[in-house]
């Protein structure tokens, strides 16, 4: 809470805002009112509410630390007919969108509105006006006093989430000293077996090339097999890895009735490639190149441009002259945001490019030094929220709320007041983040099926 807040709506500065009786008639000063009729002995001023003006019980304690309790004060008031004034709002208010100044400063202008309206009642004496007094005090201190926790609870919640970010970058360290072990034998990571992600991002292993991949599909003429599941059970039927020797990294389902076997080495997947029963036809499918994102260039200009820029500003024009630079580094796609003069600019690169560019860092584009990134893609559909697919594509009856996770209805038409990620509720995780989210069990499931189709090294 800023100072402004706590010097609004600290007890002191509330008392001195007696509210007026009439245009000139000031508000009894708050004595001890004594009890008024219907009132129980229960909602009497304790000796520190008479000693501050305050209605507190001694029991609840207020201060700015310990939790406030809910008290009834006005439990056994008979009710009073209030008119409304003219031009009240009658409606829902609409406070979400307001700050919490604005909603501090609201709530002291309702209480000196209770006031006006009581003060200009008739039927109400001299102890029960004053007893509205101190009921409207009491509310602004505790408002108060809730504005000021909220503000240490944030502060608090600031702290955690920064402990948080710390904690997951020293617990990948051991993880990416790991994957170097695996990739290079020895030594510490490098450039070719750490993802170099973003602004933000977790620096990710990218671990050691894993053995060949083939895919198999039923043979030309073959009927029987007309789901991918029929092949995977063909598959299997025909080859056994525990008598062969071999080992399986994954087994993972394609279009066309098609299956995508991962082996471990490239003896595994010749052994495999020789097991093919007739009934079945393997080929092997080309890893994709990796993607490299030079995030921030100015305006839009061609792949060719930045291509050139590349090679003159930041590369050793003796290693790397432009026509080996074109041959290793192909345009993929653009991305823009609205009202931005920035552009993202991707590329398909070769591993030796890859690990040039990422190892600098920061290159030079004409007038701008941009960031160099590891580009990860990952589709998740926008009807079904599960990835692998877009929604062109998608086989869905009905649609999945990318906010609440609830089947029929989109994001769109959500009223959840909290977001549930559609993709870990289907599979029974936990749930309590918003979709696709950075940090989402089940995207980043998706990322290492990516990186696991990706050729990093060379």
């Amino acid at each position: 809470m800023s100072e402004e807040e706590r010097e609004l709506f600290s007890p002191r500065v509330s008392l001195a805002r007696s509210p007026p009786r009439g245009p000139t008639a000031p508000l009894p000063a708050p004595m001890p009112p004594p009890a008024p009729r219907g009132v129980r002995a229960g909602a009497a001023m304790s000796a520190k509410g008479r000693r501050t003006g305050l209605h507190i019980p001694v029991a609840s304690g207020l201060s700015s630390s310990a939790p406030v309790t809910p008290v009834d004060p006005v439990a056994g008031v008979p009710s009073f007919p209030i008119p409304v004034a003219s031009g009240a709002p009658t409606g829902p208010l609409d406070v979400a969108a307001q700050g919490r100044l604005e909603l501090l400063e609201r709530a002291n202008r309702a209480v000196r509105g209770i006031m006006s309206v009581a003060t200009a009642a008739s039927k109400l004496n001299k102890s029960e006006v004053n007893l509205i007094s101190e009921l409207g005090r009491d509310i602004l201190a505790v408002v108060g006093a809730l504005g000021i926790q909220l503000s240490d609870k944030e502060l608090v919640v600031e702290r955690l989430r920064s402990a948080e970010a710390s904690a997951r970058r020293d617990s990948v360290a051991p993880s990416m000293a790991a994957g170097a072990a695996a990739g290079s034998g020895t030594g510490p990571a490098t450039f070719a077996t750490v993802l170099r992600t973003g602004p933000g991002g977790v620096p990710r292993s990218i671990g050691a090339s894993q053995g060949p991949s083939l895919a198999f599909y039923p043979s030309e003429g073959n009927a029987e097999l007309k789901t991918a599941e029929d092949t995977k059970k063909e598959v299997k039927k025909a080859i056994d890895p525990k008598s062969m020797a071999i080992g399986i990294q994954s087994v993972r389902k394609v279009g066309n009735a098609g299956v995508v076997v991962q082996t471990t080495s490239p003896a595994a997947a010749v052994k495999l490639r020789n097991a093919v029963p007739p009934s079945l036809r393997v080929t092997e499918p080309r890893r994709r190149q990796p993607l490299v994102a030079v995030n921030g260039v100015e305006g839009d200009p061609s792949f060719e441009e930045v291509i050139e820029c590349l090679a003159s500003q930041n590369l050793d024009p003796e290693e790397w002259p432009l026509t080996r630079v074109r041959a290793e580094l192909t345009g993929a796609f653009k991305k823009g945001r609205r009202q931005s003069n920035n552009t993202t600019v991707v590329f398909n690169a070769s591993p030796r490019i890859r690990d040039a560019l990422v190892k600098i860092g920061r290159v030079y584009v004409g007038w701008v030094a941009c960031e160099v990134t590891d580009f990860v893609r990952v589709t998740c559909c926008n009807k079904c929220q599960q990835y692998g697919h877009p929604e062109k594509f998608c086989r869905a009856k009905e649609a999945t709320c990318g906010r609440c996770g609830e089947d029929g209805h989109r994001m769109e038409a959500c009223k959840a007041a909290s977001a549930c990620c559609a993709t870990c509720r289907r599979f029974r995780r936990e749930a309590m983040h918003p979709t696709a989210s950075r940090d989402c069990p089940a995207r980043r499931h998706a990322e290492e099926r990516f990186l696991n189709q990706v050729e990093y090294g060379y």
